[in-house]
Protein backbone atom coordinates (compact mmCIF):
# COMPACT_ATOMS: atom_id res chain seq x y z
CA UNK A 1 0.00 0.00 0.00
CA UNK A 2 2.76 2.39 1.17
CA UNK A 3 4.38 2.10 -2.42
CA UNK A 4 1.36 2.50 -4.21
CA UNK A 5 0.75 5.59 -2.55
CA UNK A 6 4.48 6.84 -3.63
CA UNK A 7 3.74 5.65 -6.70
CA UNK A 8 0.70 8.03 -7.04
CA UNK A 9 2.63 10.74 -5.56
CA UNK A 10 5.46 10.78 -7.87
CA UNK A 11 4.03 12.70 -10.39
CA UNK A 12 3.25 15.19 -8.24
CA UNK A 13 6.38 15.88 -7.53
CA UNK A 14 7.70 16.03 -10.76
CA UNK A 15 5.49 18.65 -11.09
CA UNK A 16 5.65 20.35 -8.39
CA UNK A 17 9.92 20.17 -8.83
CA UNK A 18 9.43 21.92 -12.30
CA UNK A 19 10.04 25.38 -10.26
CA UNK A 20 10.70 28.85 -11.78
CA UNK A 21 11.49 29.21 -15.27
CA UNK A 22 12.90 32.56 -15.13
CA UNK A 23 16.68 32.83 -16.03
CA UNK A 24 19.23 34.79 -13.49
CA UNK A 25 20.63 37.81 -15.15
CA UNK A 26 23.01 38.73 -12.10
CA UNK A 27 23.66 38.48 -8.61
CA UNK A 28 23.26 41.33 -6.74
CA UNK A 29 25.61 41.86 -3.58
CA UNK A 30 25.32 44.09 -0.67
CA UNK A 31 27.72 42.42 1.55
CA UNK A 32 29.00 45.65 4.03
CA UNK A 33 25.97 46.83 6.13
CA UNK A 34 27.04 47.86 9.59
CA UNK A 35 25.55 49.15 13.07
CA UNK A 36 25.07 48.57 16.15
CA UNK A 37 22.37 47.40 18.52
CA UNK A 38 22.95 48.98 21.78
CA UNK A 39 22.88 47.30 25.35
CA UNK A 40 19.49 47.88 27.29
CA UNK A 41 17.39 47.10 24.73
CA UNK A 42 13.98 46.12 25.94
CA UNK A 43 10.88 43.77 24.36
CA UNK A 44 8.21 46.75 24.12
CA UNK A 45 9.28 48.30 20.78
CA UNK A 46 11.20 46.47 17.62
CA UNK A 47 14.38 48.79 17.47
CA UNK A 48 14.58 49.79 13.65
CA UNK A 49 17.45 50.60 12.05
CA UNK A 50 16.94 52.86 8.94
CA UNK A 51 19.47 53.26 6.58
CA UNK A 52 18.41 55.74 3.74
CA UNK A 53 19.90 56.47 -0.21
CA UNK A 54 21.94 53.44 0.08
CA UNK A 55 23.48 52.80 -3.58
CA UNK A 56 22.05 49.89 -5.51
CA UNK A 57 24.86 50.36 -8.01
CA UNK A 58 22.79 48.90 -10.25
CA UNK A 59 24.34 50.99 -13.38
CA UNK A 60 27.63 48.34 -12.74
CA UNK A 61 25.61 45.16 -12.40
CA UNK A 62 24.10 46.39 -15.72
CA UNK A 63 26.93 47.30 -17.75
CA UNK A 64 28.34 44.06 -16.15
CA UNK A 65 25.62 41.86 -17.52
CA UNK A 66 25.48 43.76 -20.80
CA UNK A 67 21.83 44.25 -20.48
CA UNK A 68 19.09 46.70 -19.19
CA UNK A 69 16.22 47.18 -16.78
CA UNK A 70 13.78 46.33 -19.32
CA UNK A 71 15.13 43.02 -19.46
CA UNK A 72 14.58 42.62 -15.16
CA UNK A 73 11.37 41.19 -14.74
CA UNK A 74 12.48 40.47 -10.79
CA UNK A 75 14.81 41.08 -8.43
CA UNK A 76 14.79 38.08 -6.15
CA UNK A 77 16.03 37.84 -2.20
CA UNK A 78 18.14 34.78 -2.09
CA UNK A 79 19.90 34.85 1.37
CA UNK A 80 20.95 37.15 4.23
CA UNK A 81 23.32 37.09 7.26
CA UNK A 82 23.73 38.99 9.94
CA UNK A 83 27.16 38.25 11.56
CA UNK A 84 28.31 39.81 15.36
CA UNK A 85 31.86 41.30 14.45
CA UNK A 86 33.03 40.69 18.20
CA UNK A 87 33.47 36.70 18.41
CA UNK A 88 32.71 37.18 22.34
CA UNK A 89 28.97 39.02 21.67
CA UNK A 90 26.19 37.13 20.07
CA UNK A 91 22.17 37.55 19.64
CA UNK A 92 20.71 35.70 22.17
CA UNK A 93 18.00 38.34 23.24
CA UNK A 94 16.61 38.88 19.59
CA UNK A 95 13.59 37.27 19.41
CA UNK A 96 12.87 37.99 15.34
CA UNK A 97 14.31 40.12 12.90
CA UNK A 98 12.68 41.61 9.88
CA UNK A 99 14.47 43.18 6.47
CA UNK A 100 12.57 45.82 4.46
CA UNK A 101 13.72 47.21 1.31
CA UNK A 102 11.47 50.57 0.16
CA UNK A 103 11.43 53.55 -2.37
CA UNK A 104 14.35 55.94 -0.92
CA UNK A 105 13.38 58.99 1.19
CA UNK A 106 10.28 56.99 2.45
CA UNK A 107 8.96 57.95 5.71
CA UNK A 108 8.54 54.19 6.83
CA UNK A 109 8.99 50.91 4.92
CA UNK A 110 5.94 48.51 5.26
CA UNK A 111 5.61 44.81 6.01
CA UNK A 112 4.88 44.44 2.86
CA UNK A 113 8.36 45.58 1.60
CA UNK A 114 9.81 42.72 3.92
CA UNK A 115 12.60 40.66 1.89
CA UNK A 116 14.22 38.44 4.46
CA UNK A 117 12.89 37.44 8.42
CA UNK A 118 13.78 35.30 11.32
CA UNK A 119 11.45 34.19 13.73
CA UNK A 120 11.73 32.17 16.62
CA UNK A 121 15.22 32.79 17.21
CA UNK A 122 15.78 33.75 21.06
CA UNK A 123 18.73 32.16 22.56
CA UNK A 124 19.01 30.00 19.70
CA UNK A 125 21.02 32.67 17.18
CA UNK A 126 24.74 32.67 18.65
CA UNK A 127 26.89 34.86 16.82
CA UNK A 128 25.25 35.09 13.50
CA UNK A 129 21.73 35.14 12.56
CA UNK A 130 20.52 33.54 8.95
CA UNK A 131 17.74 35.25 7.25
CA UNK A 132 15.18 33.40 5.57
CA UNK A 133 14.42 35.30 2.21
CA UNK A 134 10.88 36.52 1.66
CA UNK A 135 8.93 35.52 -2.07
CA UNK A 136 8.78 39.48 -2.82
CA UNK A 137 9.84 41.08 -5.71
CA UNK A 138 12.09 43.90 -5.31
CA UNK A 139 12.47 44.66 -8.20
CA UNK A 140 10.74 48.32 -8.00
CA UNK A 141 12.92 49.48 -5.38
CA UNK A 142 16.43 47.75 -6.59
CA UNK A 143 16.55 48.65 -10.38
CA UNK A 144 16.47 52.64 -8.86
CA UNK A 145 19.60 54.35 -8.15
CA UNK A 146 19.32 54.43 -4.32
CA UNK A 147 16.94 52.75 -2.08
CA UNK A 148 16.22 52.45 1.66
CA UNK A 149 16.61 49.67 4.17
CA UNK A 150 15.30 49.12 7.52
CA UNK A 151 16.49 46.50 9.60
CA UNK A 152 13.78 45.62 12.75
CA UNK A 153 14.98 43.85 15.64
CA UNK A 154 12.43 42.23 18.15
CA UNK A 155 13.77 41.95 21.48
CA UNK A 156 13.05 39.06 23.76
CA UNK A 157 15.59 39.58 26.66
CA UNK A 158 17.05 43.12 27.99
CA UNK A 159 20.68 43.33 25.98
CA UNK A 160 23.42 43.33 28.79
CA UNK A 161 26.03 44.39 25.91
CA UNK A 162 26.23 46.61 22.13
CA UNK A 163 26.91 44.12 19.23
CA UNK A 164 28.55 45.06 16.52
CA UNK A 165 26.88 43.87 13.60
CA UNK A 166 27.32 43.26 10.03
CA UNK A 167 24.74 42.28 7.38
CA UNK A 168 25.19 40.78 4.01
CA UNK A 169 22.62 40.43 1.58
CA UNK A 170 22.23 38.69 -2.07
CA UNK A 171 19.57 39.07 -4.44
CA UNK A 172 19.24 37.35 -8.03
CA UNK A 173 18.12 39.81 -10.72
CA UNK A 174 15.71 37.68 -13.45
CA UNK A 175 14.74 37.75 -16.78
Amino acid sequence: MRYLTLLLLFPLVLISCKGDQRQKLFEMVFPNITFTLPAGLSGILPRVFELDNLPSNIAFYLKNAATDTTAISGVLPTSATIYALDASTDFNFVREVSVRVCKAGSAVCTAADEVFYAENILNRSGGKIRLIPTEANARRRLVKDRFKLEILFYIGNVSTFNVNSRMEMYFNAVQ
